[in-house]
């Protein structure tokens, strides 16, 4: 429950992003992207563990997965099978400057293991420092220019449809990438079965780091549902959850380790009372966060709220979020406050209606000028608006 701040006070900053979402070229039975290589697969992203994603004011899921957006590509789809693959050119600048002396291309490990830097040639030294991971070294030789070494990443994934069996349904998912003098890998699986009555699935993505060296890093989870109406149950549980796991760079943005979380839902409407309910337990072996959530749909209105305490932290964080849909566009606004005297709001009204194939958005988001870190609005750190023109064709 704790979140980041931002050092810049003031009035809230503005900015203009026209983008084009999606460009393509259609057939029959297929259809092929211009745009860039497709994210892996993420059959087992969590639908209980929920973080604040500051830079699309929202929710989202730890997951343990690779990320191939990075690589500029094409994407094809041929009647429900998907392929994509791109190349990068990444270019490093090894600065030889003294005798007896290295260049260390890698990244530092906290205390708990977790990467906390972009790995480059960063340290020079004649030993690489503690908690310093080498991928590769250069010797320093006195008297020589800076020397810049260029290196093509790539990335490539491909995905089955989801084929079905009377009431099963499975589907599957690879993507590969690029490490320095090395690859990641990914695999990813799923599979469901459904009747009149109940429903349940279970979904998995392995991810490989390293692959090539000596030693290949492992991270893994599983998310499994069951609803039998109304009631669902979710669980997930991962060995190193995340929210930014890279294809081309070792994880970046590391989040907890051996997460296990479930939730226990019912829906009302079949009660006639458009209320959902749900108890949950975030993270049990490690933060131990409880809390309990409602949401409400009348009509074109829609309301959420929820209510977390953290056992070790010793905090809660209270948040609701709004929505009304009207016949042109959509409003929206969010409020969160945390116990350690945090709150943070956002806002937008966007459209789909005034510009065949366009969305238009302006926007209020609690968020830095970089979109990722959250800024307090009790510490007079107000965020910015964003217009933006969203275009698909």
């Amino acid at each position: 429950m704790k979140q980041n701040d931002v050092k810049a006070k003031g009035k809230a900053s503005w900015s203009v992003e026209p983008k084009i979402e999606e460009a393509y070229i259609k057939g029959e039975d297929w259809t092929v992207s211009i745009l860039g290589a497709q994210d892996s697969q993420d059959f087992a992203a969590s639908a209980i563990d929920k973080t604040y994603d500051a830079a699309n004011d929202a929710f989202g899921g730890t997951t343990v997965a690779l990320d191939a957006s990075a690589a500029p590509g094409i994407r094809a789809e041929y009647k429900g099978w998907t392929v994509s693959g791109g190349f990068v050119k990444g270019e490093y600048t090894v600065k030889k400057a003294g005798a007896d002396k290295y260049y260390f291309y890698g990244y530092y490990k906290d205390a708990d293991g977790n990467a906390t830097a972009r790995p480059d040639w960063t340290v020079e030294r004649e030993e690489a420092p503690e908690n310093f991971v080498v991928l590769d070294k250069v010797k320093a030789e006195s008297g020589t220019a800076a020397v810049k070494t260029a290196i093509v990443n790539y990335s490539a994934t491909v995905a089955t449809p989801d084929f079905v069996f009377d009431d099963v349904t499975v589907g599957f998912g690879a993507a590969v990438g690029s490490a320095y003098k090395s690859a990641n890998l990914g695999l990813s699986a799923k599979v469901a079965y459904a009747n009149d009555q109940l429903s349940a699935s279970v979904a998995s993505d392995v991810v490989l780091e390293g692959v090539g060296k000596d030693e290949i890093a492992f991270d893994a989870d599983v998310a499994a549902k069951f609803s039998f109406a109304p009631v669902t149950v979710d669980a997930y549980f991962a060995t190193n959850a995340s929210t930014a796991n890279k294809l081309l760079t070792p994880k970046s943005n590391v989040g907890t380790k051996n997460l296990l979380s479930a939730k226990v839902a019912a829906d009302l409407a079949s009660f006639d009372v458009p209320v959902k309910v749900a108890v949950y337990a975030k993270d049990v072996i490690n933060a131990q966060v409880f809390g309990v959530s409602a949401s409400a749909t009348v009509d074109a209105l829609s309301v959420n709220a929820s209510f977390d305490y953290g056992v070790k932290e010793e905090a809660y964080l209270v948040g609701a979020t709004v929505s009304y849909n009207f016949d042109a566009f959509k409003v929206a606004a969010g409020i969160n406050y945390n116990s350690t005297k945090q709150l943070y709001a956002n806002a937008s009204i966007e459209t789909t209606t005034l510009i065949p194939g366009a969305t238009l958005k302006l926007a209020y988001g609690p968020v830095s000028k970089d979109g990722k870190v959250t800024t307090n609005l009790l510490d007079e750190k107000y965020g910015k608006i964003d217009a933006t023109c969203t275009i698909a064709f």
